[in-house]
């Protein structure tokens, strides 16, 4: 599985087990953790964050959208986080 497809997953993981109560802390702040970092590779860029957010409501929807972004945003800088 490749960099940017493995963030896009857990992002959606992430989301999803977040709206359950069952999910454990640890669960929840990796989330965040993760939303965050994406959210900084993002600075600059209003679509990554608008697709971050679309992609928390409805992750199997936009999947695609968010990783051809989150590669975009990648690319120029380095492929290591």
């Amino acid at each position: 599985m490749d960099p940017v497809t493995l963030i896009v997953t857990a992002l959606a993981a992430g989301s999803a087990s977040g709206l359950a109560e069952t999910a454990s802390a640890a669960v929840k702040d990796a989330y965040a953790s993760l939303k965050a970092l994406v959210t900084k590779r993002f600075a600059g860029r209003p679509a990554g964050g608008t697709l971050l957010a679309k992609h928390a409501d409805a992750p199997r929807l936009w999947a695609a959208q968010l990783a051809a972004e989150l590669a975009a945003a990648v690319l120029p800088v380095t492929r290591s986080w």
